[in-house]
């Protein structure tokens, strides 16, 4: 699972951004990620200012911690 905290802009912005990080580090999410990840928030939806959330995307099958 990659997980990627983030704060303020939309959750399928920071998926697509871990994406990239992804495959900068020659890792890919698992088949059907796009619409599988999970997004974890903090603080309690009505809070004020910046929010903790974070987006986690399972791996595809063969990374290195596939044990």
């Amino acid at each position: 699972m990659a997980v990627w905290l983030r704060t303020g802009i939309p959750h399928r912005y920071w998926a697509r951004e871990l994406e990239k990080k992804l495959a900068a580090d020659g890792l890919s999410g698992a088949p059907g990620h796009e619409n599988n990840y999970v997004v974890a928030q903090y603080d309690a939806i009505f809070s004020v200012g910046d929010r903790r959330n974070e987006v986690w995307i399972p791996l595809a099958p063969g990374h290195p911690w596939d044990n």
